[in-house]
């Protein structure tokens, strides 16, 4: 596993993937896609704009990956490039 990730498993995976968060952002994930055939890795980012309403939810794919280093890189990349 790589360092700068926390893994966090899905209690329900039928419906939610496990994923690697970064610990320095926790809004950029690596999600786990694994339900047929061989694992993909999805890099997203997501956020809400208001903590109080649920419809502010938003999440920006930033690719999908077919080896778990590759991902780790993009999703570094994508925190790298996100304003402070």
């Amino acid at each position: 596993m790589h360092p700068l990730f926390r893994f966090r498993q899905s209690d329900d995976p039928e419906l939610i993937d496990s994923e690697y968060v970064l610990r320095s952002n926790e809004r950029i994930t690596v999600q786990i896609c694994a339900l047929a055939g061989p694992s993909l890795y999805a890099v997203t980012e997501s956020g809400q704009t208001d903590p109080d309403a649920e419809e502010t939810f938003w999440i920006v794919h930033h690719g999908t990956f077919t080896d778990l280093g590759g991902a780790f890189s993009a999703a570094l990349k994508v925190s790298k490039a996100l304003p402070n």
